[in-house]
């Protein structure tokens, strides 16, 4: 049952890129927002070459302690000030983008993110978005929700925009959970070109 543990708490719908072939043995993996690897675990397990970052220095002492073998795939940093001389082939940036600040900051992450990027490679994203849900107009992307949190929210335009922008494309349609009227949860998954 030691496959099950490794699985357990891991995004559905990241679960779901794996059982599609879309993460594979020879990728190059980054987990940018890794926390304490609830994504990770299995991949590290079967193998494969995970990179994972995250502000919470805690959080990677966990998982240096959980590979000692690899800490230096393990590194404290925020999405901005990481830095990598390689190119990933799958990036997972699951419930990160959300925290970001308005506008200008979301960009910046994008970016960031997609310069992290190989030819080809695929980006998935995990966050609130503004889909499905009425809210007032927000002048730089960041909302109250009515679950009490604060958070930015992607639109459906402003993916259209990044997907332009980017030279990205979507590699299969974009998927939206409505939480009652407390917030929308979208899964994105987009492939350089």
């Amino acid at each position: 049952m030691k496959e099950l543990d490794a699985l357990r708490g891991m995004d559905v719908y990241f679960l779901d890129q794996l059982m599609k072939g879309n993460v594979n043995a020879g990728n190059r993996i980054l987990d940018a927002g890794c926390g304490s690897g609830r994504n990770i675990h299995y991949l590290r397990d079967i193998g494969m070459d995970v990179t994972g970052i995250d502000e919470n220095a805690e959080a990677i002492a966990g998982l240096n302690q959980r590979y000692p073998n690899n800490v230096e795939q393990f590194i404290v940093s925020s999405i901005e000030d990481f830095l990598t001389s390689e190119p990933f082939d799958f990036i997972l940036c699951n419930a990160v983008l959300h925290f970001a600040k308005g506008h200008r900051h979301f960009n910046e992450l994008f970016e960031k993110l997609v310069s992290f990027l190989a030819k080809h490679g695929i980006l998935f994203i995990r966050m609130t978005s503004s889909i499905g849900i009425d809210l007032p107009n927000s002048e730089n992307g960041v909302y109250s929700l009515p679950d009490g949190s604060t958070r930015y929210l992607i639109s459906r335009e402003q993916i259209r925009q990044l997907c332009q922008e980017h030279d990205l494309q979507l590699i299969e349609p974009v998927k939206s959970v409505k939480v009652e009227e407390l917030r929308t949860m979208t899964t994105i998954v987009f492939q350089k070109i």
